[in-house]
Protein backbone atom coordinates (compact mmCIF):
# COMPACT_ATOMS: atom_id res chain seq x y z
CA UNK A 1 0.00 0.00 0.00
CA UNK A 2 1.24 3.53 -1.25
CA UNK A 3 0.90 5.92 1.35
CA UNK A 4 -0.34 9.44 0.24
CA UNK A 5 0.18 12.64 1.67
CA UNK A 6 -1.64 15.71 0.66
CA UNK A 7 1.10 17.82 -0.55
CA UNK A 8 0.80 21.59 -0.32
CA UNK A 9 2.48 22.68 -3.50
CA UNK A 10 -0.30 20.05 -5.38
CA UNK A 11 -3.42 22.09 -3.29
CA UNK A 12 -2.29 25.25 -4.40
CA UNK A 13 -1.33 24.37 -7.76
CA UNK A 14 -4.62 22.03 -7.89
CA UNK A 15 -6.36 24.99 -7.39
CA UNK A 16 -4.88 27.55 -9.91
CA UNK A 17 -5.57 24.93 -12.48
CA UNK A 18 -9.33 24.31 -11.70
CA UNK A 19 -9.18 28.11 -11.87
CA UNK A 20 -7.54 28.15 -15.06
CA UNK A 21 -9.36 25.78 -17.09
CA UNK A 22 -12.58 25.44 -15.19
CA UNK A 23 -15.34 28.20 -16.81
CA UNK A 24 -18.85 28.96 -15.77
CA UNK A 25 -20.33 26.23 -18.30
CA UNK A 26 -16.99 23.50 -18.04
CA UNK A 27 -15.73 21.30 -16.15
CA UNK A 28 -12.40 19.07 -15.69
CA UNK A 29 -11.66 15.69 -15.45
CA UNK A 30 -9.23 15.13 -12.84
CA UNK A 31 -7.71 12.52 -15.25
CA UNK A 32 -7.11 15.01 -18.13
CA UNK A 33 -4.45 17.35 -15.87
CA UNK A 34 -0.80 16.57 -15.51
CA UNK A 35 0.89 18.95 -13.19
CA UNK A 36 4.02 19.39 -12.59
CA UNK A 37 6.19 15.89 -11.19
CA UNK A 38 2.49 15.25 -9.34
CA UNK A 39 1.45 11.25 -9.72
CA UNK A 40 -2.09 10.68 -10.55
CA UNK A 41 -2.91 9.46 -7.32
CA UNK A 42 -1.56 12.42 -5.46
CA UNK A 43 -3.69 14.86 -8.01
CA UNK A 44 -6.84 12.74 -7.16
CA UNK A 45 -6.51 12.42 -3.38
CA UNK A 46 -5.62 15.91 -3.39
CA UNK A 47 -9.44 16.66 -5.34
CA UNK A 48 -10.79 14.57 -3.20
CA UNK A 49 -9.76 16.35 -0.03
CA UNK A 50 -10.25 19.88 -1.41
CA UNK A 51 -13.83 18.44 -2.25
CA UNK A 52 -14.31 17.11 1.42
CA UNK A 53 -12.93 20.53 2.96
CA UNK A 54 -15.61 22.30 0.61
CA UNK A 55 -13.14 24.05 -1.77
CA UNK A 56 -14.25 22.53 -4.64
CA UNK A 57 -17.52 21.64 -6.58
CA UNK A 58 -16.68 17.98 -7.65
CA UNK A 59 -18.39 14.78 -8.34
CA UNK A 60 -16.67 11.53 -7.62
CA UNK A 61 -17.61 8.29 -9.07
CA UNK A 62 -15.57 5.52 -6.92
CA UNK A 63 -15.52 1.70 -8.76
CA UNK A 64 -15.43 -1.65 -7.24
CA UNK A 65 -11.69 -2.27 -8.57
CA UNK A 66 -10.62 0.90 -6.95
CA UNK A 67 -10.99 3.13 -9.53
CA UNK A 68 -12.63 6.34 -9.76
CA UNK A 69 -13.34 9.76 -11.45
CA UNK A 70 -12.94 12.65 -10.54
CA UNK A 71 -14.95 15.86 -12.10
CA UNK A 72 -14.54 19.50 -11.00
CA UNK A 73 -17.40 21.92 -11.50
CA UNK A 74 -15.48 25.14 -9.74
CA UNK A 75 -14.50 26.37 -7.44
CA UNK A 76 -16.00 27.30 -4.04
CA UNK A 77 -16.44 30.32 -2.16
CA UNK A 78 -13.94 29.20 0.81
CA UNK A 79 -11.71 28.07 -2.15
CA UNK A 80 -11.56 31.28 -3.98
CA UNK A 81 -10.88 32.77 -1.12
CA UNK A 82 -7.93 30.15 -0.31
CA UNK A 83 -6.95 30.59 -3.47
CA UNK A 84 -6.59 34.31 -3.64
CA UNK A 85 -4.75 34.18 0.08
CA UNK A 86 -1.76 31.94 -1.30
CA UNK A 87 -2.11 33.19 -4.94
CA UNK A 88 0.72 35.21 -5.02
CA UNK A 89 4.40 33.58 -5.00
CA UNK A 90 5.90 35.84 -2.50
CA UNK A 91 3.01 35.33 -0.03
CA UNK A 92 3.26 31.41 -0.92
CA UNK A 93 6.92 31.19 -0.59
CA UNK A 94 6.57 33.29 3.32
CA UNK A 95 3.82 30.85 3.96
CA UNK A 96 5.88 27.95 3.30
CA UNK A 97 8.95 29.30 5.38
CA UNK A 98 6.57 29.60 8.24
CA UNK A 99 4.81 26.10 8.54
CA UNK A 100 8.23 24.37 7.32
CA UNK A 101 9.28 25.04 10.82
CA UNK A 102 6.00 21.98 12.13
CA UNK A 103 5.76 18.31 11.15
CA UNK A 104 2.82 19.65 8.92
CA UNK A 105 0.12 21.74 9.45
CA UNK A 106 -3.80 21.43 8.69
CA UNK A 107 -5.45 23.67 5.25
CA UNK A 108 -7.45 25.32 8.14
CA UNK A 109 -3.89 27.12 9.72
CA UNK A 110 -2.16 27.01 6.29
CA UNK A 111 -5.01 29.45 5.46
CA UNK A 112 -4.97 31.25 8.25
CA UNK A 113 -0.80 31.92 8.33
CA UNK A 114 -1.30 33.06 4.35
CA UNK A 115 -3.88 35.60 5.67
CA UNK A 116 -1.75 36.60 8.32
CA UNK A 117 1.10 37.21 6.24
CA UNK A 118 -0.97 39.28 3.70
CA UNK A 119 -2.11 41.40 6.35
CA UNK A 120 1.14 42.25 8.03
CA UNK A 121 2.55 42.93 4.03
CA UNK A 122 -0.43 45.44 3.62
CA UNK A 123 0.40 46.81 7.13
CA UNK A 124 3.90 47.52 6.25
CA UNK A 125 3.24 49.39 3.18
CA UNK A 126 0.32 51.47 4.83
CA UNK A 127 3.14 52.12 7.30
CA UNK A 128 5.64 53.13 4.97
Amino acid sequence: MKIIRLNNDCVRDLLLAIEENVGLKEYMSIDSLQLKSYSQDDLQYTALKLEEVGYINAKVSKYLDGSMDIYIFSLTWNGHKFLDNIRDNNVWSKTKGIVSKFASVSLDVLEKVAAQVITNMISQQIGQ
